[in-house]
């Protein structure tokens, strides 16, 4: 007599084996993976942010800042900026502020006089900072037959120390009451003070003066 199992049989055509280990191994594998590519691409961009993209051709040059323009001088009087100071006047009608061009006065003379005729006669030009120097021009005085005719000049940027510009050259002043001589310099020179020291006179040491350049 044959005895039937209490287990019924199981009956198919096809087993499929499922194995629940492996399964786990491939969600962490898989987990793994997402995590190193995340990892993998947040390098790139830390890389791309600290040494810039690694095409030259993309990278954006810096421009070069623009050099500054050289300052623009416009030569001007500057005795019109100075403080004159004379070695003499003649009167307060004759003072040395009538050395200046473009000045009219009611009465006295329309230029600078000298107290005296001699060596020692001279007007200096004081600017309130260093200056640019180019050229000096002279006119006599315009009311009356009074001019300088020969005159050197003298630069100081101490206000101590002089010298006489153009290795002491002796420049031919005015030959008339009215025309304006100008002499430039053979160089520009830096002068705190101006001096145009008297060497010839006609008359009388009269004289109107302009001092060309301008400040630094």
């Amino acid at each position: 007599m044959e005895l039937q199992s209490a287990t019924p049989r199981l009956q198919s055509r096809f087993v499929q084996p499922v194995c629940v280990t492996m399964k786990s191994h491939r969600s962490e594998l898989k987990e793994w993976f997402v995590f190193a590519i995340g990892l993998a691409m947040l390098l790139v961009m830390l890389l791309l942010v600290v040494e810039g993209p690694a095409n030259p051709r993309q990278a954006v040059p810096e421009e070069a800042a623009p050099a500054p323009a050289p300052p623009v001088r416009v030569e001007m009087d500057l005795a019109q900026l100075s403080a004159p100071v004379s070695s003499s006047d003649w009167d307060p009608h004759h003072s040395v502020d009538r050395v200046l061009f473009g000045r009219v006065y009611r009465e006295g003379a329309h230029s600078w006089c000298a107290a005296s005729n001699d060596l020692n006669q001279h007007v200096t030009f004081w600017f309130h900072r260093l200056a640019h120097v180019v050229g000096v021009s002279t006119a006599g005085r315009p009311d009356m037959a009074q001019w300088v005719t020969q005159y050197q000049v003298l630069v100081t940027t101490d206000g101590v120390t002089w010298r006489a510009v153009d290795n002491n050259r002796v420049f031919n002043g005015n030959t008339d009451r009215t025309t304006i001589v100008r002499h430039n310099f053979e160089a520009p020179v830096q002068a705190l003070g101006l001096r145009i020291a008297i060497r010839a006179w006609d008359s009388h040491i009269s004289m109107r003066a302009a001092v060309h350049g301008w400040l630094l």
